[in-house]
């Protein structure tokens, strides 16, 4: 063969031997040339290279499982050096259960990547309670975790290492629940602040969530984070639009405020006014009741002040106005009176009196005046003149009574015309008497009546002549003044101008003429050009805005014409209506005319939209009563863990819906809101009920177990394994009950467990001293080999440590234990075995003194005296 003549001791014929193993598919002869082989690291990296399911790479396998665990040629190191090299799984998996000392299978084990299984069965088969330990370790998965609690009764540490990694895991499996559950709940509760928009605490409540949020670390979950960070995002904006709102309350409030305050400062302006105006004559500093009108007027488009304050302000203002024109008047005639009265004689004529009559009339003081010493001098004579003419009326009317009715009633009534001032009637009856009064005697009294009337025409006449001068002339003046006023507001100055007019024309044609008409009309036209060019201003204002609210209503009749508005959603649809009415009202004003005919149009051309919105909300508020009623079909299912999931989902899905039309979404949401409360709180009062019932059987379990450690203590374990047995069988433990519930089962059942062996224990260790009494004082066992094969296997029965010299030995007895299908022995097993074993001395001719006696006394003493 040509393999033969290869000198293997060349790394170039090595090389070649190498590709040769590679390319050989002959498994016999793959292992007889592996023998030869000896440069063992290269094997170990070949094996590395190979495909695991290849025939060299099970051939290698065993050939260097074989060279480490059997192979006396190779020293411990050399052994260690070897298997740290070895990457394929299979074969570290069982280096780990047959490697010669702790440190290498611990090594190895480090190295290995298997499966939970492959964890689970070096857990609970390996020789080595480390090696056990570490595998334990490993072992991550709640279903091999329970299955190794089970199975490895036997090892305490492997047992109590298992129990406390499935306690840790379920106590993180249950806080990572708790938080998702926390997280959902967070969720929904930001959710419900979104949603109803309530604006008490909005803010806080919203901080809240999110430091609650912020501190939980468990249960991350992309889609609910999302989730909550959009909501967020929403709950950001309402508390920006309610800080907004909030600041535009301030500040209109301060505005207010301030309106408030100033038409107190200008009521107290008002008063002050009017008492310095009642305790002397109007002075130039004072300010003018125009402004105050102005001022106050400003103040109200900021406050409305209460009706009582209006009021009182109203007559202040009308009060301090008579007193100005009260004042100014009887500063221009106070020296025409006192001249008028010093050129009175002992009997004024009557002309001099209706001149001083209309001189007191001129000034017209007000009555909360004192009366001017000069004003009662003209009224006392005015009223004696007056109280003359009465007398003489009366007797004149006496003496002309006549049996003719009609002219007598006639003159009665021209008389009363007269006495009323009304001259254009009085002239035109008087005219229409004259020809039946020329028919009477001139001494009638009826003649001399009408005579009498005839004069009071004339006088009359006169009368209003003499008055309406003086009055054109003010008018004239308080024009001019008018005019002259450039701090007066456009729309108060045309107001007074008006009035003035209407003044003016009340005279009629008395005392009219075209002098002071010309200068009347100039001042007016002077006052009012600054009001034309204001007003001017007004109307281009007022065009402009109905331009735009044409634009408006064009734009609007488009889109219903496109129908461009039946493909758009609610929200877009509310937006725009919003903003349509926004900008519609932002345009004013508008002329009366114009704006009633432009809003017309804008009703029927936002019509179309607001119908579309409608009819859009009215299906929602359609798909939100189905889902009412499928709320209220919950409240009957009997599975009440389904319904609140099924409740949770149409509360996510109501969400998604649109909104009603006006209140019904208020009302829906109420009735929908009340089914949802009621099916939580079915399913509240249902974990209620079973929490009690688990706490019930809870305690029923505690007293169980209270009772089986007093069976224990009084020494009746057979009753304490039974109250245990009862009290271990409960289920659905309390969550806070749980670690120290089970830490009190397993305590108790360790006692019962120690109790039990160190009865067997002693029960064996009788049948053992037996045993060891009854073997002969001296002699050797014919069979040496099995003689020391028996004591190896007594010792680690007994767990003491083996000679060097012997390990091979024990990693042999433990393969076949292992292969046999053991597992880890009992405490029952084992005391069989060791009885087995002694019995097995006596009838191999082992004796007291025998060479290996020694060993095996050791061996029975330590499992009879664990430490």
């Amino acid at each position: 063969m040509a393999l033969n003549r290869l000198d293997l001791s060349v790394d170039q014929q090595q090389s070649t031997f190498l590709n040769w193993l590679q390319q050989e598919e002959d498994q016999q002869l793959l292992k007889e040339a592996l023998v030869r082989f000896p440069n063992r690291q290269k094997l170990v990296e070949l094996l590395n290279q190979s495909q695991p399911t290849s025939l060299l790479n099970q051939v290698l396998s065993q050939h260097l499982e074989s060279l480490l665990l059997n192979d006396t040629q190779l020293n411990s190191e050399e052994r260690q050096t070897l298997a740290l090299q070895i990457t394929d799984q299979s074969l570290l998996f069982k280096l780990i259960q047959q490697g010669e000392t702790q440190a290498l299978r611990l090594a190895l084990l480090e190295k290995l990547e298997a499966k939970e299984e492959d964890w689970l069965n070096l857990a609970l088969s390996n020789s080595l309670a480390k090696v056990r330990q570490a595998a334990a370790e490993k072992i991550t998965s709640e279903l091999a975790l329970e299955q190794l609690i089970k199975e490895a009764q036997g090892d305490k540490r492997v047992h109590r290492l298992a129990r406390e990694k499935l306690n840790a895991y379920r106590a993180a499996q249950q806080a990572e629940e708790e938080a998702a559950m926390q997280r959902q709940q967070l969720v929904e509760q930001l959710q419900k602040l979104v949603s109803v928009g309530d604006e008490a605490l909005y803010e806080a409540r919203f901080e809240h969530l999110t430091n609650q949020w912020q501190e939980l670390a468990l249960a991350e979950n992309a889609e609910l984070t999302a989730l909550f960070q959009q909501l967020s995002q929403e709950a950001s904006n309402f508390i920006a639009k309610l800080q907004a709102k909030e600041a535009e309350r301030q500040a209109k409030e301060a505005q207010q405020q301030q309106a408030k305050q100033q038409q107190k400062q200008l009521q107290q302006q008002l008063a002050d006014l009017v008492e310095a105006l009642l305790a002397q004559p109007a002075q130039a500093d004072q300010p003018s009741t125009s402004q105050l009108a102005a001022a106050w007027q400003e103040t109200l488009t900021h406050y409305t002040p209460s009706k009582n304050d209006q009021k009182n302000f109203d007559q202040q203002l009308q009060l301090a106005e008579e007193l100005i024109a009260c004042s100014l008047a009887w500063q221009e005639t106070q020296p025409q009176l006192a001249e008028q009265l010093a050129a009175l004689g002992e009997q004024p004529s009557q002309a001099e009196l209706q001149q001083l009559s209309s001189l007191v009339a001129g000034v017209n003081w007000h009555k909360d005046l004192a009366i001017p010493e000069l004003i009662q001098q003209a009224n006392q004579l005015l009223n004696a003149n007056n109280q003359q003419q009465k007398t003489a009326r009366q007797a004149v009317h006496q003496a002309k009574k006549l049996n003719l009715d009609r002219l007598e009633q006639n003159l009665i009534q021209l008389e009363q015309l007269v006495n009323l001032g009304q001259s254009r009637e009085a002239i035109r009856l008087h005219q229409q008497l004259q020809t039946e009064v020329d028919q009477l005697a001139n001494s009638h009294r009826l003649a001399a009546f009408y005579r009498s009337l005839t004069a009071k025409i004339a006088e009359l006449r006169d009368w209003q002549g003499y008055v309406a001068a003086p009055k054109r002339e003010a008018l004239c003046e308080q024009m001019e003044a008018l005019a002259a006023d450039d701090d007066m507001l456009p729309q108060v100055k045309a107001d007074k101008i008006q009035a003035l007019q209407q003044e003016w024309r009340e005279l009629g044609s008395a005392a009219a003429n075209k002098p002071l008409w010309d200068r009347f009309k100039q001042a007016a036209d002077t006052a009012y050009e600054p009001c034309k060019a204001w007003f001017a201003a007004q109307n281009e204002v007022r065009e402009y805005n109905q331009k735009q609210k044409a634009v408006i209503c064009s734009e609007l009749e488009q889109l219903a014409a496109s129908g461009g508005h039946l493909a758009m959603e609610e929200q877009p649809l509310d937006e725009l209506l919003s903003q349509v009415h926004e900008e519609w009202h932002r345009f004013n004003p508008v002329n009366r005319a114009e704006g009633k005919q432009l809003a017309n149009r804008f009703q029927q051309a936002i019509a179309p939209i607001r119908d579309q919105l409608y009819q859009l909300r009215q299906q929602h508020a359609e798909n939100k009563r189905k889902l009412v009623e499928k709320a209220k079909e919950l409240l009957t299912s009997e599975d009440l863990q389904a319904a609140t999931e099924t409740s949770k989902q149409i509360q996510q899905e109501w969400r998604t819906l649109g909104t009603a039309p006006g209140s019904l979404e208020h009302q829906l949401w109420k009735e929908f809101r009340t089914h949802c409360d009621a099916l939580f709180k079915q399913r509240d009062e249902q974990r209620k009920n079973r929490l009690e019932e688990r706490l019930q059987r809870f305690a029923l379990a505690r007293q169980q177990l209270a009772e089986a450690k007093e069976a224990l203590a009084t020494g009746e374990e057979q009753l304490a394994a039974k109250l245990l047995k009862q009290a271990a069988s409960l289920r659905n433990i309390p969550k806070k009950e749980q670690q120290n519930w089970q830490a009190e089962l397993e305590n108790l059942a360790e006692q019962l467990e120690r109790l039990e062996q160190q009865q067997a224990r002693k029960g064996l260790t009788q049948q053992l001293n037996k045993l060891l009494e009854a073997l002969p004082a001296e002699g050797e066992p014919q069979d040496t080999k099995a003689a020391k094969r028996l004591v190896v296997e007594l010792e680690l029965l007994a767990g003491v440590a083996v000679q060097p010299e012997d390990q091979q030995l024990r990693l042999k007895l433990q393969i076949e234990r292992m292969n046999s299908g053991l597992g880890a022995p009992t405490e029952e097993s084992t005391q069989q075995e060791i009885q087995q074993l002694l019995e097995a001395w006596q009838a191999m001719g082992g004796s007291k003194t025998s060479q290996l006696s020694p060993r095996l006394m050791a061996a029975i003493h330590a499992y009879q005296n664990p430490t």
